[in-house]
């Protein structure tokens, strides 16, 4: 695999990122997945997340970018601590817009689905719409009170259905942190600690595959949510911030347009669902002028 320009892979554990005395052309870019970070770092292709970071890295040419882990928790202050801090993988939200400047797309992801163990957890038509979806996640805990969904703190999954988790009740939701939250939460979840969890199809796949007994799960659509979730790159409002996210705007419409790219995607796309996601492709990755 191509060599990629310095990358540099620092995870610290403390409150807000260390800044230290760096060129204005080095940015820290925050990422809220600790195995992302390492596999980016290393240059290793693990998931939607890491091919597309890397293939953007490798595209900048203006600027050299350290990939750092932050706990999601912990990433919002960390974008304060500098104005060569920016962040990746994040999803656009009211709040986020009025504090961030965003690129445009840098990843596409199917929209997340709640998974739940096995055959016995099939949900009742009380809580379906005619299409077979889960009326809410709102619905689900009023007809199972005692049933628990865990999440990784500080994560966003889209305004609405980070509205419903807000809404839900605390006896029914577990917030977890720190490095490990996304897998700890398939851990608990296959060992049947918690009954649910609430991921993208993409990495979800990642996280079976990387176990080492095979898992039976419960796939269930939410209704009302989109079907599909795009990430970006954000950095502060300031002119730093400006001038990164022009540059990284620069080399993605160059990347639009290259089949590594997509590549970069569909690796990590079951079959049964790429003529969808090659068709939210499309629409999403359109080149400037076309």
């Amino acid at each position: 695999m191509k060599r990629f320009k310095s990358l540099v892979l620092t995870c610290f554990f403390i409150t807000s990122v260390e800044v230290f005395a760096t060129p204005q052309n080095d940015i820290l870019l925050l990422m809220g997945g600790d195995k992302d970070a390492q596999s980016i770092a290393a240059g290793q292709r693990a998931n939607i997340a890491t091919d597309t970071n890397m293939l953007l890295i490798d595209a900048v040419q203006q600027y050299q970018f350290k990939a750092q882990f932050v706990p999601q928790a912990r990433l919002e202050r960390s974008l304060h601590a500098s104005e060569n801090v920016c962040a990746t993988n994040r999803i656009k939200t009211p709040q986020r817009i009025k504090k961030y400047l965003f690129s445009t797309p840098l990843n596409l992801y199917l929209g997340q689905r709640l998974y739940s163990l096995g055959s016995a957890n099939k949900l009742p038509p009380a809580v379906l719409d005619e299409e077979g979806r889960l009326h809410s996640l709102n619905a689900l805990f009023k007809h199972y009170p005692r049933k628990m969904l865990a999440i990784n703190q500080g994560r966003s999954f889209g305004e609405k259905i980070d509205a419903q988790i807000t809404k839900l009740p605390a006896k029914n939701r577990i917030l977890l942190g720190g490095s490990q939250a996304n897998d700890a939460i398939f851990q608990m979840l296959i060992r049947k600690r918690i009954d649910y969890q609430l991921e993208y199809p993409a990495y979800m796949k990642s996280l079976i595959r990387a176990n080492k007994q095979p898992v039976k799960l419960q796939v269930h659509e939410i209704n009302g949510l989109q079907p599909y979730i795009i990430g970006y790159v954000n950095c502060p409002k300031s002119e730093q911030g400006k001038q990164v996210i022009e540059a990284v705007n620069w080399a993605l419409q160059r990347l639009y347009q290259n089949q590594a790219f997509h590549q970069a995607h569909i690796r990590y796309i079951d079959p049964i669902d790429r003529v969808a996601f090659d068709r939210y492709f499309a629409k999403v990755f359109l080149p400037v002028g076309d």
